[in-house]
C-alpha cells in the first residue's frame, strides 16, 4: 500500500508541476520561433535539436508529409512561412521553391513552446 501511496504522491506532484508550467505560458504573447530554411531543412532530415529563442525551447511537434527531398533538403531550397501561434505551439508552412530536388511542393512543420529552464531572462515579460 505505501509502493502505491508514493506513486501517486509523484504523478500528482509531476502532473500539477506539469500544470504550473503550461499556467505561466498562458500569460505569454503568442510570438512564434523566428523559424528558418536551415533550420526547416534540418527538421525535415531529423538533424535538429530543440531550438532556442532565449526564453523559451522550442521542439518539433509534428513534420508534415508534404514532400519528400531526394537526396537532401537544401535550405536555400526552402521558404519559410512566418509561424501561426495556437495552444502553445506555431505551425509553418515550408514551401518546395526548387522541384528538381524534391517531390511536391508544400508541407507544415509545428514547433511546441517550452520554458527554458536554462534561461536567465524572466519567462515573459
Amino acid at each position: 500500500m505505501k509502493v502505491f501511496s508514493l506513486v501517486t504522491l509523484c504523478a500528482g506532484f509531476f502532473f500539477i508541476r506539469g500544470q504550473e508550467a503550461e499556467a505561466q505560458l498562458s500569460h505569454c504573447p503568442s510570438k512564434c520561433y523566428p523559424l528558418n530554411s536551415e533550420e526547416a531543412a534540418n527538421i525535415l532530415q531529423n538533424a535538429q535539436s530543440p531550438l532556442h529563442d532565449g526564453q523559451f525551447k522550442w521542439s518539433v511537434d509534428k513534420v508534415g508529409l508534404g514532400f519528400i527531398c531526394l537526396n537532401y533538403c537544401a535550405d536555400g531550397e526552402l521558404e519559410v512561412s512566418p509561424g501561426v501561434f495556437k495552444s502553445g505551439k506555431c505551425t509553418y508552412t515550408i514551401t518546395n521553391t526548387a522541384e528538381a530536388d524534391m517531390i511536391g511542393r508544400t508541407t507544415e512543420i509545428s514547433l511546441k513552446r517550452m520554458p527554458d529552464e536554462n534561461s536567465t531572462q524572466p519567462l515573459c515579460h
